[in-house]
């Protein structure tokens, strides 16, 4: 019973949000900006429209899935104490993991109901505006990693779920969530890049050779091993990998892309880690939440 009245209330409230309608703006913004450089290139130019279309949707949803989850995240718990409604809350029969359940259950909805509706506009707009060919393959290809994309969102909002439970201003868990999205999608992929290149050491030289030529394949190697080694902490890599996979195009019969099965036996470990990565900050938020006393 509580854990419906939490779901009903915080849908309702992100539904009615200034910031439900900004990020609504954003994607519009992007996806009116997307379409006009399609136009301006001319479907003719592009050698496979389709993959075109999805590898620049793609950077879309990785910029505005972690967008949404620290937008809706940052004040989950803070902001209820801050406006006196958590004491109320709980003063009801309702448990402290309907809370929790219920807002992180309202979130998933709203944000898996918006991205895949755009996703699904996209392709549509696509099919309708410019007459590409779509095929289920396409489809099952963009599905896939919009499911990505809101597993994505749904690890930011864990960490900015985490920080709210513990701050008692929306503002420092607010800043705490920003900085570690700051630190994963640039300060990291920096960081792995000087790491790599002290590791490896400067790139060889291309004499025009074999062996200048294998030289630099192995350097090639080594340097993406320890960049590769180091970006695996941040969640925005395995949401990457998921959509540079299944949209990798291989050199042999005039260019294909890696075949369905195969795709998702590669990414089957990155759903992994976007999967548990939320359920083990959601114990971390669950246990500290419990053990709080509102006053």
């Amino acid at each position: 019973m509580g854990f419906k009245v939490v779901l009903k209330k915080e849908l309702k409230d992100m539904l009615m949000s200034k910031r439900f309608i900004i990020l609504i703006a954003i994607f519009i913004l992007f996806y009116v900006a997307g379409f006009y450089f399609l136009v301006t290139i001319g479907l003719p130019q592009i050698r496979r429209p389709i993959v075109f279309l999805l590898r620049n949707y793609n950077s879309i949803l990785g910029l505005i899935a972690p967008i949404l989850g620290i937008a809706f995240g940052y004040d989950a718990i803070s902001g209820e104490r801050e406006r006196g409604t958590l004491r109320i809350i709980l003063a009801q029969p309702i448990y402290r993991d309907s809370v929790i359940l219920g807002k992180l259950l309202a979130f998933f909805l709203l944000t898996a109901t918006s991205l895949y509706a755009a996703t699904f506009i996209s392709l549509g707009i696509f099919v309708a505006g410019f007459g590409g060919a779509l095929t289920l393959d396409d489809i099952a290809r963009a599905s896939i990693i919009t499911l990505a994309a809101v597993l994505l969102s749904l690890v930011y909002y864990s960490i900015s779920l985490l920080f709210s439970v513990f701050s008692r201003k929306s503002s420092h868990s607010a800043l705490l969530a920003i900085a570690v999205w700051i630190i994963m999608a640039i300060v990291l992929p920096l960081v792995a890049t000087m790491v790599a290149f002290s590791i490896a050491g400067p790139p060889p030289r291309i004499s025009g050779t074999q062996r200048g030529a294998a030289a630099f394949r192995e350097w090639s190697k080594k340097f993406n091993q320890v960049r590769e080694s180091i970006m695996r902490i941040s969640p925005d890599t395995y949401f990457g990998k998921v959509a540079n996979t299944l949209l990798r195009e291989i050199s042999i019969a005039g260019r294909k892309t890696v075949s369905l099965t195969d795709a998702l036996y590669s990414v089957a470990p990155s759903f992994a880690v976007l999967t548990i990565v939320p359920l083990i900050l959601l114990i971390a938020s669950f246990t500290i939440f419990v053990r709080q006393e509102e006053k």
